[in-house]
C-alpha cells in the first residue's frame, strides 16, 4: 500500500484515485492545508474505491476540523454540524460549554472544492444531522429540534426557533435529523437517553427510552412515534414510494454479539429486541432486520438519486460504517411488501483512523463524504483513545469519465417568474435538485397550483408514472376540498407505484370516504400497496374498516 503525500501548499487539484486499487491521495487545493493542531500538512487516509469511481479532496483543514453530519441548500451552500474535537460527557457540562456548531461552507467559484466558511449558528450542544427546507436549516440539537433562518443573507443564523423538545442526552451521538419525507413530514430518530415530546399543537408522545423513529410537521404540531425499540436509530431514507429505512446501532445482541442493522420500519412497529419500554403496543410481528451487520457503528446513509453514477446506481444506499472504516453500497430488491438487500462494499480505508460519518449527494450526481477524524471516544468502544489530533475532512466521489450535470440546481431557471403549470413540468426533470425545489413552491403555491396536479397525475396527460406519484405526494400536502377525491381516483392508476402513493397519502390525511376503494385495494396484486391499503384503513379508524380487514386476513 502506498501512503498518501501530504496536501502540498500550491498547485492544481488532480484526480486521488487509479480505479480497483489502494491508491495515494494527491491533492491540490491551491493554498496551503496545515494542521491546526500540529505544523504539519494535512494527509488524507489511503483510499480503496469501486472500479469506475475516483475521490478527491471537497474540503479539509483549516477550512473546518471535525464534520461529522451536513447538508446542502438550495444554492450549493453546505451546512456541516461538527464538532470541538472535546469529548464531554454530561449534559451539564455541555449546556455549560455549548462547544459546537454549525458551519457553513461555499464554494466560489464552482470547481467543486469548498473554499469560505463561515459560522451559521455557534453556542450548540451536539448538531446532528440538517435539512434545508423553506429557506431554512432543520437540525437536531438536543434537547430541541431547531429551525436555524439566515434573514439578512450574511450566512449567519439570526432567527433561531424550538420546534420540538425535549430529549435527553450525556454527549454520546443518539439524536439525529430530519429528513423530509415524501408526505412532507419532518423524521427524525433517536431517544435511547429519554425523550418526551411536545409538538406546537400541543401533541404529546409520552415518556420513554425506548431508542425510535419519530415526525412532526414542518412547524412542529402533531409529533408522533412512527417506530420504537434498538438503542440508537440513524440516518432516515425513504424510498420513492415513501417506504421508511434507517441504520440502527445496537439492534440486538443475541448469540453474545451485539448486531447493527438496516430497518425497513412498518407504521408503529416495534423491532425485535426492544431497548426500553415502548410506548406503541405491539399489535403483530416484531419488525426484522433488513441486514443485520456486527459491530459497524453504522452512521451517515442516503439513496442516490441523480444520473451520473448511471442506471444501476439509481435508487440504491450508501452507508457508513463509522468503526469498520468503510462505505457500503446496499441495492434494495422487493420481496413481498419489503426487501430483501444485496451488501457490497463501495469504499474502504486502512486507516483506522478513517471514520466516515455522513454521506449525501450533491445536486451534480457526485457524492460528499465526511470523515470526522479521530476525536471521538466517549460511547465508542471501538475508539480506545480520543485523537483529537487526528483532523478530519470532506470528499468528493465522482464517476470516472462522466458527463457533469448542465446546470444541476436549475440556476438558468427563473424561479420567481414560474407559473403553476411550468412547474409541475420540472416535476418530470432529470435533476433532483430541480424537482425538489419545484415541488417545494407547488406546494408552497397551495390552491393556486392544485388544479394543475390534478390534471398532471391522470394517465391521459402524463405518461411516466414518476411524475404521477410526485404529483400525488404534492397534491396530497395542499388543503383542498377536493384532495380526498383525487387521491381516491388516484387508486385506479395503472401503475401501482402511483396506487401506493395515493393509499399511502390516503391514510396520512384519514379520509374516511376511502374505506370503499381502500379495501378494493386489500385484494389488489401489487404486495405492498396491500400492506398500505390495510395501514391506511387502520390510520382512518372509522368501524366501518373493520369488516374489510378481517376479510383480508
Amino acid at each position: 500500500m502506498k501512503a498518501l503525500p501530504p496536501v502540498p501548499r500550491t498547485g492544481k487539484r488532480k484526480k486521488l484515485t487509479s480505479p480497483g486499487a489502494l491508491v495515494a491521495i494527491t491533492l491540490f487545493l491551491g493554498g496551503a492545508f496545515t494542521s491546526v493542531l500540529a505544523d504539519k500538512p494535512f494527509r488524507p487516509p489511503p483510499f480503496k474505491v469501486r472500479d469506475g469511481f475516483e475521490i478527491s479532496l471537497a474540503a479539509a483543514p483549516p477550512l473546518l476540523k471535525y464534520p461529522m453530519m451536513a447538508c446542502l441548500d438550495d444554492k450549493g451552500h453546505l451546512y456541516v454540524a461538527e464538532s470541538d474535537g472535546r469529548n464531554l460527557t454530561t449534559r451539564k457540562e455541555i449546556e455549560k460549554e455549548l462547544p459546537r456548531f454549525i458551519r457553513r461552507l461555499t464554494d466560489t467559484n464552482g470547481d467543486g472544492l469548498f473554499d469560505k466558511s463561515t459560522i451559521f449558528a455557534d453556542k450548540m450542544t451536539m448538531p446532528e444531522g440538517g435539512l434545508w427546507h423553506n429557506g431554512a436549516l432543520y437540525i437536531v440539537s438536543a434537547p430541541y429540534l431547531w429551525r436555524l433562518e439566515d434573514t439578512n443573507g450574511d450566512g449567519v443564523a439570526d432567527k433561531r426557533e424550538k420546534i420540538i423538545g425535549e430529549m435527553e442526552f450525556d454527549g454520546r451521538a443518539n439524536q439525529h435529523g430530519p429528513y423530509l419525507g415524501p408526505n412532507g413530514r419532518l423524521y427524525f430518530s433517536g431517544g435511547h437517553f429519554g425523550y418526551q415530546f411536545t409538538g406546537t399543537d400541543g401533541s404529546k408522545t409520552g415518556k420513554s427510552r425506548a431508542g425510535g423513529i419519530f415526525s412532526c410537521l414542518p412547524d412542529g404540531s402533531d409529533v408522533r412515534i412512527d417506530g420504537q425499540g434498538p438503542i440508537n436509530p440513524v440516518d432516515v431514507v425513504f424510498t420513492s414510494s415513501g417506504e421508511v429505512l434507517s441504520t440502527a446501532a445496537i439492534y440486538d445482541s443475541f448469540g453474545g454479539r451485539r448486531h447493527d442493522a438496516l430497518i425497513h420500519w412498518f407504521p408503529r412497529g416495534l423491532t425485535q429486541r426492544l431497548y426500553g419500554e415502548p410506548l406503541l403496543p405491539q399489535t403483530g410481528h416484531r419488525v426484522p432486520a433488513t441486514i443485520r451487520w456486527g459491530q459497524v457503528a453504522p452512521a451517515g446513509m442516503m439513496r442516490y438519486r441523480g444520473t451520473h453514477f448511471g442506471n444501476d446506481y439509481r435508487d440504491s444506499l450508501f452507508a457508513c460504517h463509522f468503526n469498520s472504516n468503510q462505505i457500503r453500497h446496499i441495492q434494495l430488491n422487493p420481496d413481498g411488501a419489503t426487501f430483501t438487500a444485496k451488501d457490497t462494499q463501495f469504499l474502504s480505508s486502512t486507516s483506522r483512523d478513517f471514520h466516515p460519518a455522513d454521506i449525501l449527494e450533491d445536486a451534480d450526481g457526485s457524492l460528499l463524504l465526511l470523515d470526522t477524524g479521530g476525536w471521538l471516544s466517549w460511547g465508542c468502544p471501538h475508539s480506545k483513545a480520543a485523537k483529537p489530533e487526528v483532523l478530519g475532512a470532506i470528499y468528493r466521489i465522482r464517476r470516472t469519465g462522466a458527463a457533469p450535470s448542465p446546470d444541476p440546481r436549475g440556476t438558468m431557471i427563473t424561479w420567481t417568474r414560474q407559473t403553476p403549470t411550468s412547474l409541475a413540468l420540472l416535476l418530470g426533470d432529470l435533476r433532483p435538485a430541480v424537482r425538489d425545489r419545484a415541488r417545494s413552491i407547488l406546494v408552497t403555491m397551495g390552491t393556486q397550483s392544485f388544479e394543475v396536479l390534478t390534471q398532471l397525475r391522470l394517465p391521459s396527460v402524463t405518461k411516466k408514472a414518476a411524475v404521477r406519484r410526485r404529483a400525488v405526494f404534492a397534491m396530497a400536502q395542499i388543503k383542498h376540498p377536493d384532495v380526498g377525491k383525487e387521491l381516491r381516483a388516484s387508486l385506479q392508476d395503472p401503475s401501482a407505484e402511483v396506487r401506493q402513493a395515493a393509499a399511502r397519502s390516503l391514510g396520512e390525511l384519514r379520509i374516511e370516504e376511502s374505506i370503499p376503494e381502500l379495501a378494493i385495494a386489500l385484494k389488489d396484486e401489487d404486495p405492498l400497496l396491500r400492506r398500505l391499503a390495510a395501514t391506511a384503513l387502520g390510520r382512518v379508524g372509522h368501524p366501518e374498516t373493520i369488516a374489510p380487514l378481517f376479510l383480508s386476513l
